[in-house]
């Protein structure tokens, strides 16, 4: 009766990961354009650190649906 669980939760983390991997840098960079300017070091890293974030969710939902 548990994997059900487990399935659920591995598919919604995969999921969150792949929004936070695609749409967080993304939204930062449409933004960006809009206003003609270029983000500078800080905002670079926070991209990377949402790609970053996106990946290790979507990794550890992988590995929590295999159980």
């Amino acid at each position: 009766m548990a994997k059900p669980r487990y399935e659920l939760w591995g598919e919604s983390l995969r999921e969150l990961g792949v929004l936070v991997l695609v749409f967080v840098p993304l939204d930062v960079l449409v933004e960006y354009s809009k206003s003609g300017q270029q983000p500078d070091l800080h905002h670079w890293k926070i991209i990377l650190s949402f790609a970053v974030l996106g990946a290790v969710l979507m990794i550890v939902g992988v590995e929590v649906e295999r159980r």
